[in-house]
């Protein structure tokens, strides 16, 4: 029998902060969640995790898809 394991929260894109003066500066908050990785592995996880969300930007409106079924 397989037992449920315990919960467990990735490192989470949590906020983006966009300087009105420059409109292509953002601050980016990451949130570690339990994943206590040591400064370097934080670092490469946050950057995948911004060039998601920067990719995200760059995919037409007509082309997105989400599916919202249970």
């Amino acid at each position: 029998m397989i037992t449920p394991s315990a919960g467990f929260v990735p490192p989470m894109l949590k906020g983006i902060k966009i300087h009105p003066e420059n409109p292509f500066l953002f601050d980016f908050y990451i949130d570690s969640g339990d994943s206590h990785l040591p400064q370097d592995q934080f670092q490469e996880t946050s950057y995948k995790l911004i060039n998601y969300f920067l990719a995200s930007l760059t995919v037409p409106e007509n082309d997105l898809w989400v599916n919202l079924s249970p």
